[in-house]
C-alpha cells in the first residue's frame, strides 16, 4: 500500500504504486478498484470524487489523470510540475467539489473546480511559497469548517489551510528543523 487509504463506508481503497493498481478490501475479500495500466504504475497520490472518478497524480508526466473515464477537457493540468497528491473537497461555502493538487515542483497548492460552468483551474494558487508540498488531507468538521492539511516536506512542517476564510496557512507541526521537531501540535 502507498500514500493513502480511503474508507467509503463499505470498503478500504488504497494505492499500490509500482503495480499500476488502486486496490480495495472489503472484509474478507480484496479487489481491484481501478487498473491504471502499466504506463501509470509509478503514480503518487489519488482520490475519488462523489461520482466515482479517480484523480491520480502522475509526477513523472507532470499531470493528473482520471479513471475510469478521461478528465473533463476543461481541466488544464499543463502548468503542473511533479504533482505528488490530490484531494477532493469543498472550497469556502461552495457545494461543487474541487480538486486540490500538491504541485510539488512549483511549491504550491492549486485548486481545480470539478463541475459546472466554472470547471477548471482557479485564477491563483491556493498556497504558494511552500517547499515541495506532498501529502494532502481534506477535513470537514461541518459545512462551516473546512481545512486542507499539507505536508510542506522540505520545510519539515505540516500546515493547515482554512478553506472557509482567508486561506491562511499556519504551521501545525514542525519547526523547520530536519533534526529536531518539537512535536507539539498547534491547533
Amino acid at each position: 500500500p502507498f500514500n493513502k487509504i480511503i474508507y467509503d463506508g463499505a470498503n478500504y481503497i488504497f494505492g499500490d504504486s509500482g503495480t499500476g493498481y488502486i486496490r480495495g478490501a472489503s472484509n474478507p475479500t480484496p479487489f481491484t478498484a481501478v487498473n491504471l495500466g502499466a504506463e501509470n504504475k509509478n503514480f503518487a497520490g489519488f482520490d475519488v470524487d462523489s461520482e466515482g472518478i479517480y484523480y491520480v497524480a502522475i509526477p513523472g508526466e507532470n499531470t493528473i489523470k482520471c479513471f475510469p473515464t478521461a478528465c473533463d477537457s476543461r481541466l488544464d493540468f499543463k502548468s503542473l510540475r511533479s504533482p505528488m497528491d490530490v484531494e477532493v473537497g469543498f472550497f469556502e461555502a461552495e457545494t461543487t467539489e474541487s480538486l486540490f493538487v500538491s504541485d510539488s515542483g512549483n511549491g504550491r497548492i492549486v485548486r481545480y473546480i470539478l463541475s459546472g460552468p466554472n470547471t477548471g483551474i482557479t485564477d491563483e494558487p491556493l498556497a504558494s511559497g511552500l517547499s515541495f508540498p506532498t501529502g494532502l488531507v481534506y477535513y470537514e468538521k461541518d459545512p462551516t469548517q473546512r481545512f486542507l492539511f499539507v505536508a510542506d516536506t522540505f520545510n519539515h512542517q505540516i500546515r493547515r489551510i482554512n478553506l472557509m476564510a482567508d486561506q491562511t496557512i499556519p504551521i501545525i507541526v514542525g519547526d523547520g528543523d530536519n533534526d529536531a521537531c518539537d512535536n507539539t501540535a498547534k491547533y
